[in-house]
C-alpha cells in the first residue's frame, strides 16, 4: 500500500485545483484470479494482478472525503456470474453493464 493514500490526495487536489467540478473517485473492478493464471499471454509474459491489490486500493478510496463509488464489491466474482473476459481482468458486457448501474446509482444519489 506505502504511498497511495497520499498519492490520491495529490491527484485529487491538483484537480480541484484546476478545475471547479466535484470530483468523484471509482474504486477499481476486481480481477478473478483463477482466471488469470489461464490466460496464455499473461502467463508466458508472467504478468499478473492481485485482487488484494485492488481492495486495497479501494479500502484507500473509501478513506477519502471525497464521494466514492464502491466498483469493486459488484464485480466480486462469483461461480454464478460471468464478469470476466477470459483474461480475468476485463469486464464482460455483464460486468460492464453491473458496474454502469452501480455509478450511476451513485451519481444519482449525489447533492
Amino acid at each position: 500500500m506505502g504511498e497511495l493514500p497520499e498519492e490520491l490526495a495529490a491527484l485529487g487536489g491538483q484537480v480541484q485545483f484546476v478545475v471547479a467540478a466535484r470530483w468523484v473517485w471509482l474504486t477499481p473492478t476486481d480481477t478473478d484470479e483463477q482466471l488469470l493464471p489461464e490466460y496464455p499471454p499473461f502467463s508466458a509474459a508472467g504478468i499478473s494482478w492481485r485482487a488484494v491489490d485492488h481492495a486495497e486500493t479501494a479500502a484507500a478510496l473509501l478513506k477519502r472525503p471525497e464521494a466514492v463509488i464502491d466498483t469493486l464489491s459488484v464485480t466480486r466474482p462469483t461461480p454464478d456470474r460471468r464478469l470476466f473476459e477470459p483474461d480475468g481482468v476485463h469486464l464482460t458486457s455483464v460486468g460492464q453493464v453491473a458496474v454502469a448501474r452501480v455509478a450511476v446509482a451513485g451519481l444519482s444519489q449525489l447533492e
